[in-house]
Order: C-alpha cells, then sequence, then structure tokens
C-alpha cells in the first residue's frame, strides 16, 4: 500500500510538533519556577551572556508571580540595570556604564538568586529563566519584575 509511508510521515510530523512549548506561557507557581531555574544554570543554559533589560513590570495583585495579564501592562519607564552580562568566570559588566564587576548565584530563602559586586551590590531573585528571556526581582523592590532578553 502506497498510504502507509505517508501515514507515518504525517504520524511522525504531527508527534515531533507536539509538547514544543518554548516557555510562552509563564510560569505560576514558584517552586516550578524554581526548578527551571535551577535545571537551566546546570545545563548551561543559565544567565551567562549579555543581557538588556526589555521593560519593567509591577506585580498588580501581589501575589509575587509575574502573570500575562501583567506583562501586557509594563511601565513607561524601566528601572534597575538596563544592561548585564555575566561572564562563566563570575565577573560581569553591570549598567550603563558597563561597571567591572563579580556576580554569583545561589539559594537563597528557597529562590535562586543572583548576587552582584559592584559599586553598588545588588541581590536579584531569579523568577524566570529562558534561553532568551530572563525575568529578575530586586530584593529592595518586591512586587517589581526586570525583564530581559538575551543580546
Amino acid at each position: 500500500m502506497k498510504t502507509e509511508p505517508l501515514l507515518i510521515a504525517i504520524i511522525i510530523l504531527f508527534h515531533s510538533c507536539g509538547g514544543n512549548d518554548d516557555g510562552a506561557s509563564i510560569k505560576s507557581t514558584n517552586q516550578s519556577t524554581s526548578e527551571t531555574v535551577v535545571n537551566n544554570i546546570r545545563n548551561g543554559t543559565g544567565i551567562t551572556g549579555e543581557w538588556e533589560q526589555a521593560n519593567t513590570v509591577l506585580d498588580e495583585n501581589g501575589n509575587n508571580l509575574l502573570e500575562e495579564a501583567e506583562m501586557q501592562k509594563p511601565m513607561p519607564t524601566k528601572i534597575g540595570s538596563y544592561y548585564l552580562k555575566f561572564n562563566s568566570d563570575g565577573t560581569c559588566l553591570v549598567g550603563e556604564m558597563k561597571f567591572e564587576g563579580t556576580y554569583e548565584v545561589k539559594e537563597d530563602k528557597g529562590q535562586q538568586t543572583i548576587f552582584i559586586q559592584s559599586g553598588d551590590p545588588q541581590r536579584l531573585r531569579i523568577k524566570l529563566l529562558k534561553t532568551n528571556e530572563m525575568v529578575l526581582m530586586p530584593s529592595g523592590a518586591p512586587g517589581t519584575f526586570l525583564v530581559y532578553k538575551r543580546i
């Protein structure tokens, strides 16, 4: 039968396309987000590289989770470091002036946190980490999400 190879090809095509969600939906629990962050750091797809802040989003309902409805309403101005570069040797560049510093990622109060030592020390909780997107929450500004894109 000539239809069998075609049918098999169609089944393989649909099977390979299924479940290819590039993380488009935002995680709704801290536990699954934290597990994703740990796995991304361990798998080498972590924070190493250059990042530019795309926008700043406020947590409108106070649950410390970035939700799709909140993502649709970014602040008109950005706060925090507009530029971050994390090198694999633990050094970094921070801000528009690209101040040199060091960083370390470790667990703090049950969440993966970036500790940056540069001019003004920073502690940023990693709320979401994907290949080309990272969402951070400054410890000094709970309810504020800094959304970064990899450049």
